[in-house]
């Protein structure tokens, strides 16, 4: 393809056909918009460029090198902002009634989902109150649960007001839990001064199993006897060792005293210029003289 152009200074031959074609947009008839002389604009810049590939610069086209720089950014600018006002005009309103229609979805959302928890809220408190019922229900039957202090709270599971909960599975649990206390407190294997909280404990950690169950608070209240008795005689032997110790410290306070009082000791209290300390406790010491040295 034939090249018309043939620079002649990047000034009077790039920069002079660059700024001189009129760019703008264009409404087409379908509705959609084009930049005007686009394909004109766009076949110059590539014959432009293949110039000056073979153009050999000069020291006078620097500062219009810079010149060209700066003209490209107010054409690119222009277009952009050419663009954006229209878009304005053509779609500010989309926009905002786009956000409006947003918040008001997001909203909606909020308050279906709002909705479905505090029906859950709603749905859960109803069964636990029937689940309670049901266990003041079993606890009027049971011979050994009728005048405990034993609570719904004691035996509640949270899971059992999950959806997905099986009604016939909550209640078998509940009945297991509440047989397996009654059987436990009616049970004559059941060590004495065992309390409700201590079953309760132990048969949560043997899965309500009663005879496990009873077997663990045996060891326990076997081992923490034990324990207690263990603490009984550590605490009897350190307080034979402070008698001990009081007892020799009386003993060594009087051997002291019968000592002095044997060999005639006096205190004398007397002072030393630090200078003189040396020499002073040399002289005592060569005249076998016993003494005590205070701060």
């Amino acid at each position: 393809m034939s090249n018309k152009y043939e620079i002649v200074s990047i000034k009077d031959t790039v920069l002079a056909n660059v700024s001189d074609v009129e760019l703008g947009l264009k409404l087409n008839d379908d509705g959609s918009y084009e930049l005007k002389n686009y394909d004109e604009y766009l076949e110059m810049i590539d014959e432009l460029g293949q110039a000056v590939d073979e153009y050999v610069f000069s020291e006078e086209d620097r500062g219009d090198i810079r010149t060209l720089g700066s003209s490209i950014n107010k054409i690119n600018k222009e277009i952009k902002d050419e663009i954006k006002n229209r878009e304005t005009v053509l779609f500010g309103r989309v926009h905002e009634q786009r956000k409006e229609l947003e918040e008001k979805l997001k909203d909606l959302r909020s308050r279906v989902v709002r909705g479905r928890d505090e029906q859950d809220e709603r749905d859960k408190r109803e069964k636990y109150e029937m689940l309670e019922s049901r266990f003041e229900d079993m606890k009027f039957h049971m011979e050994n649960l009728t005048d405990s202090d034993l609570q719904f709270i004691d035996v509640f599971e949270s899971r059992w007001l999950n959806r997905s909960a099986s009604e016939n599975k909550v209640d078998e649990e509940l009945e297991k839990r509440m047989s397996s206390i009654d059987a436990v407190l009616g049970s004559s294997l059941l060590p004495d001064g065992v309390d409700k909280d201590m079953i309760v404990r132990t048969l949560k950690s043997t899965d309500w199993e009663g005879l496990r169950a009873i077997t663990q608070i045996d060891e326990d209240i076997t081992r923490r006897k034990m324990e207690l008795e263990e603490e009984r005689i550590r605490k009897q032997i350190e307080e034979e060792k402070r008698k001990a110790r009081e007892e020799q410290l009386r003993n060594d306070e009087i051997s002291k005293k019968q000592y002095e009082k044997e060999i005639g000791f006096t205190k004398v209290q007397f002072t030393v210029l630090q200078k003189d300390l040396d020499r002073v406790k040399e002289l005592l010491d060569e005249n076998d003289i016993e003494y005590s040295m205070f701060e």
